[in-house]
């Protein structure tokens, strides 16, 4: 089987800054498996989240020695929601804005769980 092409195109405005106009939440639209199914898939369900960005020292406690001034940590809170397997590369958004870029974690959508994304505005030339 050959794997599709698709044509894509960027829905955001990239951010002209490093400084995010919804302060300390993102949201995330995450579309499931798009990539992988959308030609075999009948339905493809996009889900909304959102999360409190955390400092890079908490982030440094949940992952010692692995995280940079490049990357944004989030907390879920409640659990149920969360950025999985599949989703990296996903963006991260506030106002029309992409901030982060699903990158890594160690669970899915547990209580209090971290998830890392690559900070976007750090990449602007």
């Amino acid at each position: 089987t050959h794997a599709p092409l698709i044509r894509a195109t960027l829905p955001y405005s990239i951010p002209s800054v490093c400084q995010s106009p919804c302060g300390t939440k993102l949201f995330y639209p995450w579309l499931m498996a798009a990539l992988l199914c959308w030609q075999f898939c009948r339905h493809i369900q996009v889900r909304m989240g959102e999360a409190p960005v955390l400092s890079n020292q908490k982030c440094q406690e949940a992952y010692p020695g692995q995280i940079t001034s490049n990357m944004i940590c989030v907390r879920f809170l409640d659990g149920g929601k969360d950025s999985c397997q599949g989703d990296s590369g996903g963006p991260a958004v506030c106002i029309g804005k992409p901030q982060g870029i699903v990158s890594q974690g160690t669970e899915c959508a547990l209580k209090g769980h971290l998830s890392v994304y690559t900070k976007v505005c750090n990449y602007i030339d």
